[in-house]
């Protein structure tokens, strides 16, 4: 029975550390479901300020007689805001991955938990078992104890009667 207990106190160790890390798990999937909200808008807004920025641009240039340093003013100021876009869609690719990394752990952690809750169902059978099996091995030896002391107690009055 002490083994059992010692057995069970691991396993309440085990579950509540499972339980912290579901928890924990579960607090990253948020957070990065949250940055990835961020990170989806930041994208949207640099991409239709960017995509306004241009047509501002060239919207000025309407009529003018451009040069060439003009066009390639334009063109220079045009990589530049592809290229803050492409950053945005990498923060926003980032964001992504951090979310299925923090749901993969979660997967893990909730197998984790399910293993912990089906390992804590068989253990409760098994201290049930063994409890019982005890107690019967109680009863049995009290039962022995009895038969015995009434053997006892029969051989003595038979010699008594005898006398």
């Amino acid at each position: 029975m002490k083994q059992v207990a010692t057995l069970e106190r691991l396993q309440t160790v085990r579950e509540e550390r499972v339980t912290r890390q579901l928890a924990s798990a579960q607090k990253d999937v948020v957070r990065a479901e949250h940055m990835l909200r961020n990170a989806v808008s930041a994208s949207e807004r640099t991409a239709a300020e960017q995509t306004q920025a241009r047509a501002a641009r060239w919207r000025a240039q309407v009529g003018l007689e451009l040069s060439g340093s003009t066009i390639q003013f334009l063109n220079d100021a045009d990589k530049e805001g592809l290229s803050s876009i492409a950053l945005s869609a990498q923060a926003q690719q980032k964001a992504k991955d951090a979310l299925e990394s923090a749901k993969e752990d979660l997967k893990a952690v909730q197998e984790q938990a399910r293993v912990m809750r089906t390992i804590t169902s068989r253990r409760g059978a098994l201290r049930r078992r063994v409890y019982q099996d005890v107690m019967q091995r109680q009863r049995m030896t009290e039962e022995v104890q009895r038969d015995q002391y009434a053997q006892i107690m029969f051989a003595c009055r038979v010699v008594d009667a005898q006398e």
